[in-house]
């Protein structure tokens, strides 16, 4: 952090999401009929995970969230589904068919 002109606090997000993406890479990268993408918008969501004939797109953060960063992306991409990936307790939006998922319960710690 010497020299860094970011908080701790938004080097720890950023590790986090660099966490994440990595997980995602690795769980599907041999899947040849998936992708990886983001949203590159000012706002968007952190990442796009293209399956047949679906995308799931996907914020993460190390704090508390909310459904706002997921809607543009969503709308956008025709989303099936949203995964949030947070500090936040698990939660089901079906108005937005969307879940945020407590980081203890997605990497299974």
């Amino acid at each position: 952090m010497i020299g860094n002109t970011i908080s701790q606090s938004n080097a720890n997000g950023k590790l986090f999401e660099d966490l994440i993406g990595m997980y995602l890479h690795r769980f599907f990268y041999k899947n040849t009929n998936t992708s990886l993408t983001y949203d590159s918008a000012q706002g968007g969501a952190d990442f796009i995970l293209g399956i047949p004939n679906k995308k799931i797109v996907i914020e993460v953060g190390v704090g508390k969230k909310d459904f706002r960063q997921i809607i543009e992306t969503s709308k956008k991409t025709k989303a099936a589904y949203s995964l949030i990936i947070c500090n936040n307790e698990l939660k089901f939006s079906e108005e937005l068919n969307a879940v945020m998922v407590p980081t203890r319960l997605f990497l299974l710690i």
